[in-house]
């Protein structure tokens, strides 16, 4: 149904006629195609009346020519009685309400924007797109039927992962899927080689820190404490601080780019946490899309470095990060 100010204003024009320049004119002025005066007749004002409330509401109106009372007054009693309708449960005209999960819709909108990913190097336009991230922005723990954790549960002991995964759809072009972060727990210092990404708070607060990859130019690395040993310097990576933000369930996304962002460490601030994760492609280990972990090194002496220029080494998966999975609970989501 439209709104009802626009309605009434496009029911207005027709009951009063326009003037110079498409402005209405009241009832108790005269109507350019009229041969008379005053108010049109109540047939047409009927007509004009039903074209935008339903059948019912007409009829259940009592007026007859020379009834007191303009046009203006039918259309007004017309939507106070289309109101009360609306308030008792009767039925209306309008629109059907689209039911479609909030979900539902991210990951039809992740298939649209991400489609080319796979066979363009560099998308014709940035990625995601904004309709993407508007649904994205508006999506809360609820949509997914998710219950925020207690800061502690009597079954989270030593052996219980610090993370679970929690699977909702995966193709080609996107996986999607939420991680449930324990109070204090964090997802080590990782990469996600030519992907796109979205985070998504659901609910708690994420501190979120963000590194980009530099081209090592022939640098040369400097003196580290503790030093490396010879075979760990291939595994080194130049790269830069790009960002160190909090996020919350009222923040737009955190994204990242093949190029930007792309290298991110992710901690639950005072309280387990809950984001919803868009990987565009998917991790692919047989098209060199695999994970790394990655470890910041210190200097042993300051150096000619910006202070945001860092070095990292790439370690195997931290002894105490690992990742346990559970069943997701909201809505299916169909591709």
């Amino acid at each position: 149904m439209e709104s009802l100010s626009h309605t009434s204003s496009r029911t207005k024009a027709r009951l009063w006629g326009e003037g110079p320049g498409g402005r209405a004119l009241p009832a108790s002025s005269p109507s350019p195609s009229s041969a008379s005066p005053g108010h049109r007749s109540v047939t047409e004002a009927a007509e004009a009346l039903q074209s935008s409330v339903s059948v019912r509401t007409v009829r259940s109106l009592r007026f007859s020519r020379g009834a007191s009372g303009s046009a203006q007054t039918l259309v007004s009693s017309g939507w106070t009685l289309q109101r009360k309708m609306i308030s008792r449960g009767q039925s209306v005209d309008r629109m059907p309400r689209d039911r479609t999960p909030l979900i539902q819709k991210i990951a039809k909108q992740a298939f649209v924007c991400f489609k080319h990913c796979l066979t363009q190097a560099v998308p014709d336009q940035p990625l995601p797109d904004q309709h993407l991230i508007s649904l994205v922005t508006a999506l809360r723990a609820t949509d997914l039927k998710l219950v925020p954790r207690k800061s502690s549960r009597p079954e989270e002991g030593a052996q219980s992962p610090p993370v679970t995964y929690m699977h909702i759809c995966e193709t080609p072009e996107f996986s999607m899927g939420v991680f449930l972060l324990r109070a204090g727990s964090s997802i080590p210092l990782h990469d996600h080689p030519g992907m796109n990404g979205m985070i998504k708070v659901l609910y708690g607060k994420l501190n979120v820190r963000c590194f980009d990859k530099l081209d090592s130019d022939g640098t040369t690395p400097p003196e580290f404490d503790p030093a490396l040993p010879p075979s760990q310097v291939p595994s080194l990576c130049r790269s830069t601080l790009r960002c160190v933000s909090e996020y919350s369930a009222d923040s737009a996304p955190c994204l990242l780019t093949p190029q930007r962002d792309n290298l991110h460490q992710i901690e639950a601030l005072g309280g387990p946490a809950a984001f919803l994760d868009i990987l565009a492609p998917p991790y692919d280990p047989d098209n060199n899309r695999d994970c790394h972990y990655y470890r910041v090194l210190q200097p042993s002496a300051p150096g000619s470095e910006s202070p945001e220029e860092t070095w990292l080494l790439e370690i195997p998966q931290p002894e105490d990060f690992w990742c346990g999975g559970q069943a997701y609970p909201g809505p299916p989501v169909s591709m």
